[in-house]
């Protein structure tokens, strides 16, 4: 039940389910993980996420920044989520045009799951070298483009 939980919290959050359906219950103890415990950082970042794909920019990079501050404070710059809240927010800013946020959120990201995953190149650190080749093509890198290109073959 802990899924359909969270997808009716965001969705009550963003007001497409009026009052809560009885299917759903609040978790044991009520909403009181705390504002920086992971599950509480889990739904803020779904909630940007599900924000942006509704088209709400400026709505998503709040919650997804206050996902990223929230992980690195509480897990550490090189945990597997904060990377990928790095990723996520990246992702985001480079789709508003703010290629000079967004790039060093994907170097930032990219260093930490190759530490993570040593000479492998896991599918999230494929994804990250990827998403740091394309926003070094359209800031005009094409040398730097290229090195990640020769570095991770098919991105």
């Amino acid at each position: 039940t802990n899924g359909f939980n969270l997808l009716a919290f965001i969705k009550i959050v963003v007001g497409f389910l009026h009052p809560l359906p009885p299917f759903v219950s609040p978790p044991r103890g009520g909403f009181c993980a705390g504002a920086t415990h992971p599950h509480t950082l889990n739904a803020i970042s779904s909630l940007g996420k599900l924000l942006q794909a509704m088209g709400d920019h400026d709505g998503a990079k709040a919650q997804l920044e206050e996902a990223l501050a929230g992980r690195r404070e509480t897990l550490g710059d090189a945990n597997p989520d904060t990377l990928a809240s790095m990723n996520d927010l990246g992702a985001l800013l480079r789709d508003m045009g703010d290629l000079a946020g967004a790039t060093p959120l994907f170097r930032e990201a990219l260093a930490g799951l190759r530490d993570l995953d040593g000479p492998a190149a896991h599918a999230k650190t494929l994804d990250s070298a990827r998403n740091l080749r394309n926003a070094l093509l359209e800031l005009g890198d094409d040398a730097g483009a290229a090195a990640l290109a020769s570095e991770y073959p098919g991105i």
